[in-house]
């Protein structure tokens, strides 16, 4: 089998694991630790939380910053798609911090 092929096989697998609530943790690692080079410089500003069942929740620094990244989010799936494989992440939530900071993976 091509490495390609292997791959496609490991991004589907992950998917399914996501889903199931395996393998989510370690995605979610991998995304905060290269959030910048997944997401690109348009979300620096924002910090995934959590990754639950293939959706991603990501915090934002205000109401304007999330009403803008709205507009990109099909962007992000895309580049996620791409950096982490078919299926690990449908969907993103934005949710503004807390002024005293982001909170934690709630």
């Amino acid at each position: 089998m091509s490495e390609k092929g292997l791959r496609q096989i490991a991004g589907i697998l992950d998917g399914i694991l996501a889903r199931v609530g395996t393998g989510g943790a370690s995605q979610l690692a991998r995304l905060v630790e290269d959030w910048s080079g997944v997401a690109g410089p348009a979300w620096a500003a924002a910090r995934p939380v959590r990754l639950r069942e293939g959706e991603l929740l990501v915090e934002v620094e205000n109401g304007a910053a999330a009403s803008l990244l709205r507009f990109q989010v099909p962007d992000l799936l895309r580049d996620l798609e791409a950096g982490l494989g078919a299926g690990v992440v449908d969907s993103v939530v934005l949710r503004v911090a807390r002024r005293g900071g982001p909170r934690e993976g709630t």
